[in-house]
């Protein structure tokens, strides 16, 4: 079918419900359906910055539904600008339509991003064409985005996020006395909120950093087939509360000549990088794009990089001899 069909995201074989999405950190997995999956049909992009796929089991850190994965949506938020706008508008086939505005930018302490957007369209039948299936199962929806920091201190921030969906999605079904699938006027309404209130707090110099928050999902979900009666045949809803901690210690640190964070296990990585490329005559230079490769967010500068090499080179030529 076309747009606001069932749309579900499975990772490594994983099944739908074993697959976590986050919208800006916020589970938006529907707590209505017993299987747990998200929504994806009525996610419309607002205002997203970029998506990070986080494939493989991560149930020791996000619990039972990201055992395929996760993914995780985000929005742009703060910026060089105190606020930037972009808006857009289009228009198109199968009476398709499509409103997106989104602010963002940074002010003082404060870095913000919001997003609303409405699509809509008459669509396409779900069910196939071919076997005489003309009826057409459109889609309307609405959806916005909030995500909001405040620096409170040097190492204290807030955070407060919002996810609102609301759709109406037509689709096709199985009417007897056949039960095969093929036109019907069935349309489901979906509503969803997410939101997500978080502390930051780093400290003994940013070696321990702690976030601790409290998120909150509600879902109501209603199908209606006028042809019936009642019309409504169905509804789900479901509500979540959640109580997160995580914290991070940077047991060992090393720090260059800029007083910049050198993780120690990059710079044992990085010995054995040097190792292998001095045995194979690489120069300083060839060395140098290597560490920057291996450990961009922390390069060395340049003089002291080509010093280094040349003494890994000589311990290499002497354990050749």
């Amino acid at each position: 079918g076309g747009p606001g069909q069932s749309t579900n995201v499975l990772l490594r074989g994983a099944e739908a419900g074993q697959t976590l999405v986050l919208i800006d950190g916020v589970r938006i997995n529907d707590p209505s359906a017993t299987s747990g999956y998200a929504i994806l049909a009525d996610v419309l992009t607002n205002g997203i910055d970029r998506i990070e796929v986080l494939r493989g089991p991560q149930s020791t850190l996000y619990g039972s539904d990201a055992i395929g994965g996760v993914v995780d949506i985000l929005t742009k938020r703060g910026g060089d600008m105190p606020f930037a706008l972009t808006a857009s508008a289009e228009a198109g086939s199968f009476a398709t339509y499509h409103f997106n505005v989104a602010a963002s930018g940074t002010s003082g302490p404060v870095e913000y991003g919001a997003a609303a957007n409405y699509f809509g369209t008459n669509g396409v039948s779900a069910a196939d064409a071919k076997n005489g299936n003309s009826e057409a199962d459109g889609t309307h929806n609405f959806g916005a985005t909030g995500n909001l920091r405040v620096h409170v201190a040097d190492n204290v921030s807030l955070d407060a996020r919002l996810e609102v969906t609301r759709a109406r999605d037509s689709f096709d079904g199985y009417p007897p006395p056949t039960y095969t699938f093929q036109d019907t006027h069935e349309y489901e309404d979906d509503e969803l909120l997410a939101s997500y209130g978080g502390v930051n707090v780093s400290l003994f110099g940013g070696r321990f950093t702690n976030r601790i928050a409290v998120t909150y999902t509600d879902s109501d979900r209603d199908n209606f087939d006028p042809s019936q009666t009642p019309a409504k045949n169905f509804f789900a809803k479901g509500r979540a509360t959640r109580l997160e901690y995580q914290g991070v210690i940077e047991a060992d640190e090393r720090r260059d000549a800029q007083g910049r964070l050198v993780r120690a296990l990059d710079r044992a990585a990085l010995l054995d990088r040097l190792k292998t490329a001095a045995r194979e005559g690489f120069t300083s230079a060839a060395i140098a794009f290597l560490h920057a490769d291996l450990d961009p967010a922390h390069e060395i500068q340049a003089g002291e990089l080509a010093a280094e090499a040349s003494g890994v080179a000589s311990i290499s030529r002497e354990e050749g001899q």
